[in-house]
């Protein structure tokens, strides 16, 4: 967005809360009765002049503006402000109402915002945490994962009753000791499963064994998956992992990745404890 535009916004919007809300003393506010231009007969004063300039530049910068630059900041807010009397004339009485919801949905925002920055307590991502979330996802900092792992796959050939039959063996097999009596009858000749054992990394495997090898955790048996028409189960017996990236090398971007969450906790504790403390009454069905 050009700074010109965000300038005009910017007076757009403080002009409709102005609007909505004519009781707040305005006079208040730093510098806000002291008029630097006026359109149509309608003020612009050196605290909206100075607002726009923060807004877009931030505290830091606001003082770094040359005169001939602060000066086409209030051009902005001139040109906004004669934009926004404009249309705001020709709104029809219906168009009017839902201006006033819109600003008064955008206030609320605000309070919203500034309430929740006065009520949180947000919780810093500790050192454990980051130690939990790099030993619970090597793979994402470098780890490479081996697996070695079995596979049990009904051949093609069977149907009917003898078919249904050798499906509900491959589904009960749900122990350690029923997945090794299912794997030495594959391992028989002339036996109706396939049996493959070997060792690889998953994401090298195609589709979709990648995956269903991947998910699948050491010492347990996958579900039942339908590849091609014919049902196949997986047990990963064994992994190893290759090095990640050192723990200090990552911690800084797992910190990064884990504060949003940590956010969320304390947006949730704030919501609900003001909700404890109100009361509301909902006037339509709710689930």
């Amino acid at each position: 967005m050009s700074f010109t535009l965000r300038a005009s916004l910017l007076c757009a919007m403080a002009c409709m809360v102005a609007c909505s809300d004519s009781k707040i003393e305005t006079n208040l506010l730093p510098d806000d009765d002291v008029v630097v231009a006026k359109v149509n007969g309608e003020a612009i004063s050196a605290y909206d002049w100075q607002q726009a300039i923060v807004t877009n530049l931030g505290e830091q910068n606001a003082f770094l503006l040359d005169d001939d630059a602060r000066l086409k900041v209030l051009q902005s807010l001139a040109a906004a402000k004669a934009m926004a009397q404009k249309e705001r004339d020709a709104l029809t009485p219906t168009e009017r109402l839902e201006l006033e919801k819109q600003i008064e949905a955008y206030r609320e925002q605000l309070l919203v915002k500034r309430y929740l920055k006065a009520h949180t307590d947000i919780t810093p991502v500790t050192s454990e945490m980051v130690e939990a979330y790099y030993q619970k996802y090597p793979e994402r900092f470098g780890a490479t994962r081996t697996v070695e792992y079995q596979l049990i796959r009904l051949r093609s050939g069977a149907d009917g009753e003898k078919r249904n039959t050798l499906v509900s063996a491959l589904q009960k097999a749900a122990t350690p000791a029923e997945w090794s009596a299912l794997t030495s009858n594959a391992r028989k000749a002339n036996s109706p499963f396939e049996y493959i054992q070997q060792k690889s990394v998953p994401n090298l495997l195609q589709a979709p064994l990648s995956s269903i090898v991947a998910n699948t955790a050491k010492g347990s048996i996958s579900e039942v998956y339908w590849v091609e028409g014919l049902p196949l189960r997986v047990r990963v017996i064994d992994e190893q992992w290759s090095a990640a990236k050192p723990l200090a090398d990552v911690s800084a971007e797992i910190r990064k990745t884990l504060a949003p969450s940590q956010v969320k906790k304390a947006v949730k504790q704030a919501t609900d404890d003001i909700l404890k403390e109100s009361k509301i009454e909902y006037l339509v069905e709710t689930p």
